[in-house]
């Protein structure tokens, strides 16, 4: 089962992870390669050690930061599967109500915008591309959102990867701290 949700920044486009049929779904409805990670949202701390390995890093910045609009690159639990993503996982707690809902029922979810690899972030349902939307199984309208991707740190390189929300300020002030 795919569906379109919303979250606290865009629409995302997403499945149980453990659902292998479905992320390969994704990745072609997004016509996203194989080789790039899809990121996931989870329903709390012990969901994402469920399927992450976090360093004292990723732990630092998931207290400060979580659930928020931070996405944490840290190494992936034996048992997630690799057409989700290879050695590494995104992963982030959205304070969204219906990912949290989604989260708590289905488990860890693929987290992908629900656009065209490359193309703008849908702040509403509108600007999903029709194709995406005619081939999911579930819409959830959340009505117009901000449109601000996550920010997006990687843990184990300890760089950031795409500044959203958080600053790359702000997250270095959080680790300097620990």
């Amino acid at each position: 089962m795919i569906v379109i949700y919303p979250t606290e920044t865009c629409y995302g486009l997403g499945c149980s992870i453990s659902d292998v049929d479905s992320i390969h779904r994704v990745r072609k409805l997004k016509r996203r390669d194989g080789g790039k990670c899809l990121p996931v949202v989870v329903h709390d701390i012990r969901q994402w050690k469920e399927v992450a390995v976090p360093n004292e890093t990723a732990l630092t910045l998931a207290k400060a930061f979580w659930p928020g609009p931070l996405t944490l690159v840290t190494e992936k639990r034996e048992g997630v599967p690799d057409e989700l993503c290879l050695g590494s996982i995104a992963s982030r707690l959205s304070p969204h109500e219906v990912v949290l809902a989604l989260t708590a029922e289905l488990g860890p979810l693929v987290a992908t915008s629900a656009n065209f690899s490359g193309g703008p972030n849908p702040c509403s349902l509108d600007e999903v591309p029709t194709p995406i939307r005619e081939a999911v199984d579930w819409i959830i309208d959340g009505g117009k959102l901000s449109g601000k991707p996550s920010t997006v740190y990687n843990c184990l390189t300890q760089q950031v990867v795409r500044e959203g929300p958080i600053s790359s300020e702000e997250i270095s002030e959080k680790i300097k701290k620990k």
